[in-house]
């Protein structure tokens, strides 16, 4: 409606033309019709829409310049760059949202890598790696997705899902472990969504009958409607990963039809995997997952990674390792990498032909790759049960040198008391080596002897890597050693080098049982690997060095400094509850390793050492190759105490109830008496010991 210029509003005239009488003195607004109020009102929202989605992608952006979202914008055209453990992206997501659901446990790994270490290659392969994985999993619960844990990796957009059966499983691995005369490899076609060519992508190496059946005969999904944007640049904008296909209208399809992958989502802040599939996978059924997917051999001393040395001549010679504890296998290859999924591993590497590979099995046998003569396959013979973390792996020039154990017994028979023995270093340090070489063996045969369980692995191999982060890893069959805790030179090493080779050695053999062969669920009992090796080192280290008085020097080196950290009001329990991924690496501690080894002594000395000895092999022979919590090793001690004729125990008393007043709570008490000499009594009393309550 019109204003007048007084700003003063009439009524309209009436239908004979008479105005009316009646005004209205308001002196300022304006009127509108419904329409422009609408119109108006639908600008507001989308300029506050606008505002959202604005401050939206500048907060991204944001943090994809600061390396809080993928890394650098300057990352290697091949793989995205390392994350470093423990950003505090994922400290938040709850511990249940981290574990991979249990519907799907993995049995056994087909692992292919196809790394290029030092290669004058002019297509920017160096320190790249191609590979390919064929995983057996058993569905326990009918589901339509598979879960999985990757962590910079680039993974093969065709995914495959097929189905299996023990028996064809069982003839799988019986013709792979007897082929060892084939000339030629088969290749296998990895594909990625930022691809240059096929060609590129394709990598000669050993493939299963099965596996080759199955990316040959297994029905291919419909039409993607994907997104045309490339893998690393998708990552970059957003932290899950999603491809979709065209929607596919729900049909009941008959039991045995094989499943395909409708999507995948890729949750970074998890570190997973996620397959959609249709129809869902069937309880009780056998399948087979194949992923291809290329990485980086990095430099971060952890994970699938890369290292150098100075050769005599001053060359700068390069190798590769691993470092997979505590969740760094998911950096290497796909894999469900959590300690309690165990499951048997085939290993296959190629190498350039000058160099040598170390796993945790003997190699089984050498093949050529047809038409890369410079090239050799290395397939190593298939591993235990085991977890991920276990899985170890180096690749090293020639002059990377072992010195042998001429002494060992039938290294064909799974219970030599004493496997083929070997120790690995640099050429010019391995006479360094000589001391490790000659206790290590009578360690790994005493532990056999005290657990009346003979080490079930066929070799055990030490290595002194140049560059390792960790003091020392108790890989299963290929313990890995920072340099300077393996190698003694008496002319020139003092003698508490010495001491602390015979340690660190005696630690890392007794994982082989405690650890490896029985491996905690999770790592809120972490302790049961580390508090026992920690008690056995210095067990085993008294057994091959008995003028040490080892056992004394367990008080000054573990029991006294236990004590005064556990004194600290920060302290934590040795049984702690591991609530995100910080945590993990959180829990490697004192506390862990020198309480826990405190508290299995205090029990040696209580329930007496041969009580301890027999609950302990009680507890291995029943949980070997599989995962045990802290309930079940006081179950172990308590069956054995009630064997005995004289229990230590008052009756109806079991180990649990007594210690888990120790593992459950931090902290260690103090016992005070005050006598009445008057009236022949005696008040007892008891506090928690604080460092703050004695100052």
């Amino acid at each position: 409606m019109p204003t007048s210029g007084s700003r003063t509003e009439f009524l309209a005239v009436d239908e004979l033309g008479a105005a009316t009488e009646i005004k209205y003195g308001r002196t300022g607004g304006w009127f509108v019709s419904t329409k422009k109020a609408i119109f108006l009102g639908l600008l507001v929202i989308l300029a506050l829409a606008l505002v959202g989605i604005l401050v939206h992608y500048m907060t991204t952006c944001k943090g994809m310049k600061s390396g809080k979202d993928i890394g650098a914008e300057n990352e290697p055209s091949v793989a995205i760059p390392h994350e470093t453990p423990n950003t505090s992206e994922n400290t938040s997501i709850p511990i249940a949202e981290l574990l991979l659901p249990k519907a799907i446990t993995p049995s056994y790994y087909r692992l292919r890598l196809d790394p290029y270490l030092d290669d004058p290659a002019s297509d920017g392969s160096n320190f790249t790696y191609k590979g390919h994985v064929s995983i057996t999993i058993h569905c326990h619960n009918a589901t339509n997705s598979v879960s999985f844990h990757a962590k910079g990796l680039e993974i093969g957009e065709n995914i495959n899902v097929t189905l299996s059966n023990e028996t064809n499983t069982k003839t799988t691995v019986t013709s792979v472990l007897s082929s060892s005369t084939a000339t030629t490899a088969p290749t296998f076609t990895a594909v990625y969504s930022n691809t240059t060519s096929d060609a590129a992508n394709t990598t000669s190496g050993p493939t299963s009958a099965s596996a080759a059946a199955a990316r040959t005969t297994t029905p291919t999904a419909g039409p993607r409607h994907k997104r045309e944007v490339s893998f690393r640049r998708h990552q970059r904008r957003r932290h899950v990963t999603s491809t979709t296909t065209t929607p596919v209208p729900h049909t009941t399809l008959p039991l045995g039809t094989p499943p395909r992958v409708t999507g995948r989502v890729h949750e970074q802040r998890k570190e997973m995997y996620t397959l959609s599939l249709e129809p869902a996978l069937e309880a009780g059924q056998t399948y087979i997952l194949d992923i291809s997917f290329r990485g980086l051999l990095k430099d971060s001393l952890y994970g699938f990674y890369r290292s150098s040395y100075k050769a005599e001549n001053g060359t700068k010679i390069w190798m590769a390792a691993t470092q997979f504890e505590p969740t760094h296998a998911r950096e290497a290859f796909p894999c469900f990498d959590e300690p309690a999924m165990k499951a048997r591993f085939e290993l296959s590497i190629s190498r350039p032909a000058d160099m040598v590979t170390l796993s945790n099995m003997p190699i089984r046998a050498n093949e050529s790759i047809a038409g890369r003569s410079d090239r050799v396959w290395d397939h190593y013979e298939v591993s235990p049960n085991m977890s991920t973390y276990l899985l170890a792996i180096v690749i090293a020039n020639p002059d990377f040198i072992p010195i042998k154990d001429t002494g060992y017994l039938d290294t064909n028979s799974q219970n030599a008391s004493s496997p083929e023995f070997r120790v690995y270093a640099r050429k010019r340090l391995i006479d360094s080596a000589k001391y490790a070489m000659s206790v290590g063996p009578r360690i790994l045969k005493f532990y056999g002897d005290f657990f009346s369980i003979h080490y079930p692995l066929p070799k055990m191999d030490l290595a002194a890597i140049p560059d390792f982060g960790s003091g020392a890893m108790e890989n299963w069959g290929l313990v890995t050693y920072r340099e300077s805790n393996l190698l003694y030179d008496p002319a020139s090493s003092p003698m508490s080098d010495k001491d602390k080779v015979v340690i660190i050695v005696a630690h890392e053999l007794a994982h082989q049982w405690f650890g490896n062969l029985v491996t905690m669920k999770w790592w809120s009992d972490l302790w049961l690997n580390e508090g026992f090796a920690t008690y056995m080192q210095y067990v085993g280290s008294n057994h091959v060095e008995p003028s040490w008085e080892m056992q004394d020097k367990f008080l000054v080196y573990e029991q006294q400094p236990a004590m005064a950290l556990d004194s600290l009001r920060s302290t934590h329990p040795v049984s702690s509850k591991v609530q995100n991924p910080s945590q993990i690496s959180e829990v490697f501690d004192a506390i862990s390793y020198s309480k826990g080894a405190s508290l299995i002594r205090m029990l040696n000395n209580s329930l007496t050492e041969d009580v301890l000895r027999k609950g302990l092999t009680r507890y291995l022979n029943k949980w070997k190759y599989r995962n045990a919590e802290e309930g079940d090793l006081w179950e172990a001690l308590t069956e054995e105490i009630r064997e005995k004729a004289a229990s230590s125990l008052p009756p109806n008393v079991t180990v649990k109830q007594v210690m888990d007043t120790w593992t459950l709570q931090g902290g260690y008490p103090v016992l005070t008496v005050t006598r009445d000499y008057s009236a022949g009594s005696a008040v007892l009393s008891q506090v928690r010991h604080t460092y703050q309550h004695w100052r």
